[in-house]
């Protein structure tokens, strides 16, 4: 048997051309779409799918971000009455109003993200990963590290965000290895695989350590182990952040500053959301500097205000994937719950007082376990407001606080038309000959 030369996807070298400049010499090959092993058998290979790998997963938080906004309580999709009238509704709309059915409507499909683009950045990391281990150097050490934490934190990210039963299919050189469907569980179980090695490799790189040190605090909440979650982010500066930051393609836009905000130009657009569906929190008209906001205009029905978001103003704002407030908030969250030394109140009250100016009045105890509970979800919303964890943090309240879905998201009449469903998380449509193999068959739960 004629054994196959070893090649990346274009999809993912693609990516990596325009990324990368003055590399002419690297990427001379006789048939410019194909980009083999050998091009890549240099230390620069690694690092050029690194890159790719960067640009890739920066694109996917940004989707990721604004499609946990729709699903979640933070933003509201408005369609025009002509696109209702026509049956044209977008996605985003369906999104919103919690339809699993109708996102997995081909028509209606959400074009696979934040699926989609989670899925193709982690397999990119991977193949970065594979380059490093076979060409890399060990100056460049830690960037394994950041590889390892990209990888985790895609999925985490898509443990907090898609039904459970996605796989996570991989690469070995030129060839696919299946997974079989995995639950939220065991998605933040592999994640956090990923995010060990990450810690370990990152050495000296305090950037790419703090970074997966958020992030395994962040899987490790996910699972419910508050203790193990407070000491994972012990140590991480209040004021560490690291953003995924965004020109133009490769790594995308902001996609918050790249969309229409209701009821710009007459098109399908978004509001910032107060009080969705009765049981969303009141981010338009609390007036809290977390959450800048502007009045832009009404809804065709006279009655809905819409407010953009002034959070990101560029389409190249960055997006916040791990910081230092996450780390305190999940200090305070293992503390809530007695499976960390202090006090949970206190710790809110020190980001209050030093993470924003002007400083924000102190919050009080409100004197009950539920409503303490409460007050911290609605801390990390407002301090993590368009960043991509509400949704997760939604769907928490449900599996570890035992709360009623129906008491947790937006229900009832939406404020535009129809009637909010009942989706939790996002759905994914099975494709192709290996998702058969695999047992792989959608939504388990």
């Amino acid at each position: 048997m004629m054994k196959r030369p070893n090649r990346f996807p274009l999809w993912v070298v693609a990516v990596a051309l325009l990324a990368v400049a003055g590399c002419d010499d690297l990427l001379d090959v006789d048939n410019p779409t194909v980009v083999e092993e050998s091009d890549l058998a240099n230390p620069e290979g690694p690092e050029l799918l690194r890159r790719s790998a960067l640009a890739l997963s920066f694109n996917a938080v940004s989707y990721a971000a604004l499609n946990s906004a729709l699903l979640s309580d933070e933003l509201t999709a408005i369609p025009t009455q002509f696109t209702l009238l026509s049956d044209l509704v977008w996605t985003d709309y369906y999104l919103d109003l919690r339809s699993a059915q109708d996102l997995l409507d081909p028509w209606r499909s959400t074009g696979g993200y934040p699926y989609a683009p989670l899925q193709e950045a982690r397999i990119a990391v991977s193949q970065a990963l594979e380059a490093y281990a076979k060409y890399g150097l060990p100056s460049q050490r830690p960037h394994v590290g950041q590889m390892f934490a990209f990888r985790g934190f895609s999925i985490v990210q898509l443990a907090e965000m898609v039904c459970p039963g996605f796989p996570l299919h991989d690469v070995d050189g030129d060839r696919p290895k299946y997974s079989g469907p995995l639950t939220t569980a065991e998605a933040f179980e592999r994640a956090l695989v990923d995010l060990d090695s990450a810690i370990v490799a990152a050495g000296d790189s305090t950037r790419f350590l703090n970074l997966a040190k958020v992030l395994r605090g962040r899987a490790l909440l996910g699972l419910g182990r508050f203790g193990e979650a407070a000491a994972a982010v012990a140590g991480v500066p209040t004021d560490f952040v690291y953003n995924a930051e965004f020109n133009g393609f490769p790594s995308g836009l902001n996609q918050f500053a790249n969309v229409g905000w209701y009821p710009a130009f007459a098109f399908d657009g978004y509001t910032v959301s107060d009080r969705e569906g009765g049981n969303g929190l009141d981010y338009a008209s609390a007036d809290d500097p977390r959450v800048p906001v502007m009045l832009v205009g009404m809804a065709e029905d006279g009655i809905t205000r819409s407010y953009a978001q002034l959070k990101y103003e560029a389409s190249n704002s960055p997006i916040p994937i791990a910081s230092g407030i996450e780390a305190r908030l999940i200090e305070a969250e293992a503390q809530l719950n007695g499976a960390a030394a202090g006090d949970w109140l206190a710790t809110l009250n020190q980001l209050r007082q030093t993470q924003v100016s002007p400083p924000l009045p102190p919050l009080s105890d409100p004197g009950t376990q539920d409503a303490r509970v409460d007050l911290l979800f609605r801390e990390r919303a407002f301090w993590l407001y368009l960043t991509g964890h509400r949704l997760g943090d939604m769907r928490r309240l449900i599996t570890h606080y035992r709360r009623d879905p129906e008491k947790v998201f937006p229900t009832g009449a939406h404020p535009v038309t129809g009637t909010y469903g009942r989706a939790t998380s996002i759905p994914f449509t099975p494709a192709g000959e290996e998702y058969a193999k695999t047992g792989v068959t959608g939504c388990i739960g």
